[in-house]
Order: C-alpha cells, then structure tokens, then sequence
C-alpha cells in the first residue's frame, strides 16, 4: 500500500487507524466475496 503524499515522518494514530480500516476492510472483502 502506498504512503499517502503528505504523510508525517512519525504516523499519527488517526492515519494509523484509517490505514488498518482499509486493510481489514479488504479483508474482509476478500474473506467474504
């Protein structure tokens, strides 16, 4: 997955948090389908 343009050194726990949301939710699409 790609590091959004503009995305802090340091990842902030709201980015961190919409990353994995993405990630589960292609889980689970896949799991699922």
């Amino acid at each position: 997955m790609s590091t959004p343009i503009g995305a802090p050194g340091v990842v902030d726990p709201g980015w961190e948090m919409g990353r994995r949301g993405v990630a589960n939710r292609a889980d689970f699409e896949y799991s699922y389908a």
